[in-house]
């Protein structure tokens, strides 16, 4: 009866565990930049909805520190394979 217990304990730890680890990894994002030399916008955002779509893409206007333009960064879903525009 305790090894049955015992057992019944650890898989319902383990099954806990892989669930939380799922939920983390999900709600990981990454960020690729679509145009490093200007940014406008409502292309920028455009462009970046469009590829990453299933993956609540959002493109933003960054200011590069460099030479002083913006860059179009889109904001994604790690997990996320790009759909090619």
């Amino acid at each position: 009866m305790t090894k049955f217990f015992f057992s019944q304990v650890v898989v319902f730890f383990l099954i806990i565990s892989v669930i939380s680890r799922i939920s983390v990894t999900d709600a990981q994002r990454c960020q690729k930049v679509l145009d490093p030399t200007g940014c406008t916008l409502q292309q920028c955002q455009s462009d970046c909805f469009k590829m990453f779509q299933n993956f609540r893409g959002v493109g933003k206007c960054i200011r590069n520190n460099n030479n002083n333009t913006y860059e179009c960064m889109c904001i994604y879903d790690c997990h996320a394979k790009p759909k090619f525009v």
